[in-house]
């Protein structure tokens, strides 16, 4: 077996700091790394030296450093979504030969950033940025099913439940109630809600703070298929919504994989 790089090391230390809940002992760190004593004191005196891990004097013990937490934030304000699901989008577009979006949840409505068309000749029926009250959409559903509860509960109690079809939740408790069903099965869906014409699937996606950003979504209009023609790509578009998650530095489906045996 071959010996592991300094390279390795350094990486698995890191590993080590970041999954603790805690700052860890010397001895702790040893034990948890696997590494000798003397490799380890020489790579915490490195990390330290660039500010990647600081080192407590009165409890004797060790955390990721500022400099790491900086890199983290310029990675978190740089990335571009639409460009990280770009690969997803194309590949969920390719299996389901249907239109394939990803949008965002801006105050009550959901606002789509991107949209590749279904190569079938009835294709999309509005621009990306066409903005729909969230309620009634997939992507929208997927999203704040997925918002911590107080956050969701206050944004419930102040939210309109318009009616856009005889098919729309007009209700606070159907919708929560349909929200809890969300985080089961872990994807959205809407069926002719929004638009007579039209159904749809959405899975969440993720940052690294576990919090639901923006959603991933598959759309048809109903004279190609039902709702529940689509559901057959529920796994793949949970697949998807992971890929792109962990791009972005979130475990949530790996941490929850049994929650979305669907």
């Amino acid at each position: 077996m071959r010996q592991s790089s300094i390279i390795e090391k350094v990486i698995l230390l890191l590993k080590v700091l970041g999954s603790a809940a805690r700052p860890l002992s010397f001895v702790e760190i040893v034990k948890a790394s696997n590494l000798n004593k003397s490799s380890v004191h020489r790579l915490l005196n490195i990390l330290m030296s660039q500010g990647f891990v600081n080192y407590n004097e009165a409890t004797k013990s060790y955390l990721l450093g500022y400099e790491l937490l900086q890199l983290s934030k310029h990675a978190w304000r740089g990335f571009d979504l639409q460009v990280l699901a770009f690969d997803e989008m194309i590949r969920l577009n390719a299996i389901s030969q249907e239109n394939v979006s990803i949008a965002v949840l801006l105050g009550n409505e959901v606002m789509h950033l991107k949209m590749i068309e279904s190569q079938n000749h009835w294709g999309t029926s509005h621009p990306p940025v066409f903005n729909q009250p969230a309620h009634t959409t997939a992507v929208g559903k997927a999203i704040a099913a997925f918002i911590p509860e107080k956050i969701r509960v206050n944004w419930l109690n102040q939210y309109e439940f318009t009616r856009s079809t005889k098919r729309s939740i007009t209700d606070k408790d159907t919708f929560e109630k349909h929200l809890g069903e969300v985080r089961k099965q872990g994807y959205a869906y809407t069926d002719r809600e929004e638009m007579d014409y039209v159904v749809g699937i959405a899975a969440p996606i993720f940052n690294f703070l576990d919090e639901p950003i923006a959603a991933i979504n598959i759309w048809a209009p109903t004279n190609r298929c039902a709702v529940k023609d689509l559901f057959k790509w529920s796994d793949e578009i949970i697949t998807s919504a992971g890929q792109i998650s962990k791009l972005i530095g979130s475990d949530h489906y790996q941490a929850r994989s049994s929650l979305y045996l669907v």
